[in-house]
């Protein structure tokens, strides 16, 4: 039998739920977005046999598991490899040549901070690993993380198949078939060295990174447009605690630091670096 879902969310238990979402994931959800969150969790009152929206909201509360998969409900989750070629440009052919005259002997970090299903993340491993093998003195770490424990275990797996890995081959036949290893029946995901690599996992941006932690690289692209603005300060603060001196972060095409205090300059279109350095990096 298919459980017959009420119509009706009331105002009190819609405010609720943006307040659970914002407390849960620091998201600030607009009043006038009440059918898309109406839509969003029909699914979970279907998935849990529930006809209430009070009733799920009561569940979610209560149940661990169920508030992992309303986190992921409630966050947008959308990515492909390549997105934005002119920051990759100026990564491998810029950044990465002055980091390693600078730093010969340590491992450039990047941290891609909103990584949802893994594709910006496995990008730059590509093409860092592409430049390792041209570049004497280079060599990278990855760490992709995102609110959403769903997202993480797809980039953990790294097996891409369908559209998003079909405009990557498209677009650069040669780098894919040197650097990504399966079939269009199993799917496809990166080689060895690169795996080695990357890691992902689990993380809130409103929560500090682990002590110690030093990223010559953050990518917050398309995050911040989320938040209200007394928040984007707050994440940017932990972000930029969380990186090295001659730093970088990068953005979204569609965000600016510009209203915000932050600490940050800009040095182009969508990159910024801190104003001074204000982590030591790790060994």
């Amino acid at each position: 039998m298919t459980t017959q879902i009420e119509d009706s969310l009331s105002d009190g238990c819609f405010s609720q739920f943006l307040q659970l979402t914002y407390a849960l994931t620091g998201i600030t959800i607009s009043e006038s977005r009440k059918s898309m969150l109406i839509s969003r969790l029909r699914k979970r009152l279907i998935a849990n046999g529930l006809t209430k929206f009070e009733d799920y909201l009561a569940f979610v509360q209560t149940n661990p598991d169920e508030t992992a998969r309303f986190i992921d409900n409630m966050t947008t989750n959308e990515t492909y490899f390549f997105r934005t070629p002119r920051i990759w440009s100026y990564l491998i052919d810029e950044f990465v040549p002055q980091f390693t005259r600078a730093n010969p002997c340590r491992p450039m970090r990047l941290w891609s901070a909103a990584a949802s299903t893994g594709e910006e993340a496995h990008t730059a491993g590509v093409l860092f690993e592409a430049t390792r093998e041209r570049l004497s003195g280079f060599d990278y770490r990855i760490l992709g993380t995102d609110i959403s424990p769903r997202v993480i275990d797809v980039a953990q797996k790294g097996l891409y198949s369908g559209r998003s890995i079909e405009r990557f081959r498209e677009a650069h036949p040669d780098v894919f078939k040197r650097y990504l290893a399966g079939s269009d029946s199993t799917g496809f995901s990166v080689t060895a060295p690169i795996r080695e690599r990357l890691r992902f996992e689990t993380h809130n941006l409103f929560v500090p990174t682990s002590p110690g932690t030093g990223f010559d690289v953050v990518m917050l692209r398309n995050v911040l447009i989320y938040f209200n603005k007394v928040d984007q300060e707050r994440v940017l603060e932990k972000i930029r605690s969380a990186m090295n001196a001659n730093s970088i972060l990068i953005i979204g095409e569609s965000e600016t630091l510009s209203s915000l205090s932050t600490g940050f300059k800009s040095i182009a279109p969508f990159l910024y670096a801190p104003c001074q350095a204000p982590a030591k990096a790790a060994a």
